[in-house]
């Protein structure tokens, strides 16, 4: 396996992600500005919730991949990466392809959906 691509591949995804983040949070705030411009009217403030729940779901969701991106990456120092942390087999490669941050390998994962 080699495990400087995964770390490259990761360490790319981790700056996207954190770069979309602080997109969002600059979206956030530019709303937080807007929100002196709209009405009182109860469809604006409608939309305005809908906004703000559709932001928050999208920046925890940007958080976690953060996070798991992170934690992958400490798994590669530490010489645990691609080791399933369920079972303790080795993850597929062709998994680790499609999803670099993973930790369990693709049998226990289908054991947790099911």
């Amino acid at each position: 396996m080699n495990l400087q691509r995964y770390k490259t591949r990761l360490e790319q995804e981790l700056l996207l992600r954190k770069q979309e983040l602080e997109r969002y949070d600059q979206t956030i705030q530019q709303m937080v500005y807007d929100e002196k411009r709209y009405s009182d009217h109860l469809a604006d403030m409608a939309l305005r919730d809908q906004e703000r729940t559709l932001h928050a779901a999208h920046t925890e969701r940007l958080m976690t991949q953060i996070q798991e991106i992170e934690e992958a990456l400490r798994r590669i120092a530490q010489g645990t990466y691609g080791i399933c942390e369920q079972c303790g087999n080795p993850i597929e490669e062709e998994r680790l392809d499609l999803l670099p941050a993973t930790r369990l390998c693709a049998r226990c994962a289908q054991d947790l959906v099911t």
